[in-house]
C-alpha cells in the first residue's frame, strides 16, 4: 500500500515537473497582422505572424523567429475608393478591414484575387455583396467547382485593368503557375 502511494506521489511530481517544463517551452503568442506603407496610397497588410519551429524559419524574409503567413493583402487608396488585392481567410476579414479603415474611410470598390486558395480569397464571401470581385476565369470556375462561397462575378482571360480615382491597377495571367488561375497584379 505504501509503495503504491509512493509511486503515485512520484508520478504526480513527475507529471507536474513535465507540465512546468512544457509550459516554459511554449512558443510566444502570434504577432497580429501589421499594415506597412509601400508608398503614398499603397499599403500591404502582412501576417499574422506565428512562431517558427525550434530550428527556425529561413525563407525569403530571413529568420526573425516568426513564420510569415501567406496571403498578404495590398490596399490601393484612390480618391474614389479602394482597390484590394486578396483578402486572406474569411476569419481575417474583420482585422483586415480595421487596417483598411486606418488609412481611408472610403469604401472598397474592387477586390482582385490572385488565385482561389482560401489563404488569398477566403474572405470573398464577406466582400461579394459590397465589392466587385475580379479574377481570372479559372478562379471563378475553381470557386464554383469547390463550392467555395463568394465566386468572382467579373473575370478576365489574359489581362485586365481597373481604373478608379485616376489610378490604374493591372492584372495579368501568364499561364498556370501555383494554380490554373494565378494572376500577377
Amino acid at each position: 500500500m505504501r509503495s503504491a502511494r509512493f509511486a503515485l506521489v512520484v508520478v504526480t511530481v513527475g507529471a507536474l515537473t513535465l507540465a512546468g517544463v512544457l509550459s516554459a517551452q511554449q512558443p510566444k503568442p502570434a504577432k497580429p497582422m501589421q499594415l506597412e506603407k509601400v508608398k503614398d496610397g499603397l499599403f500591404v497588410i502582412r501576417g499574422p505572424f506565428n512562431p517558427c519551429a525550434p530550428n527556425g524559419c529561413g525563407g525569403a524574409y530571413g529568420d526573425d523567429g516568426l513564420l510569415h503567413e501567406a496571403g498578404d493583402v495590398a490596399v490601393r487608396v484612390t480618391s474614389e475608393g479602394l482597390i484590394l488585392v486578396d483578402d486572406k481567410f474569411q476569419n481575417n476579414v474583420s482585422e483586415i478591414l480595421e487596417h483598411v479603415k486606418s488609412v481611408s474611410a472610403l469604401p472598397v470598390k474592387y477586390l482582385l484575387n490572385t488565385h482561389h486558395h482560401t489563404d488569398h480569397a477566403g474572405g470573398d464571401a464577406v466582400f461579394i455583396n459590397t465589392t466587385e470581385i475580379i479574377a481570372h476565369r479559372n478562379v471563378r470556375e475553381n470557386f464554383l467547382r469547390n463550392k467555395q462561397p463568394g465566386a468572382p462575378r467579373v473575370t478576365f482571360n489574359d489581362q485586365a485593368s481597373v481604373f478608379l480615382g485616376g489610378v490604374e491597377v493591372r492584372a495579368y495571367y501568364f499561364g498556370r503557375g501555383h494554380t490554373n488561375g494565378d494572376a500577377v497584379i
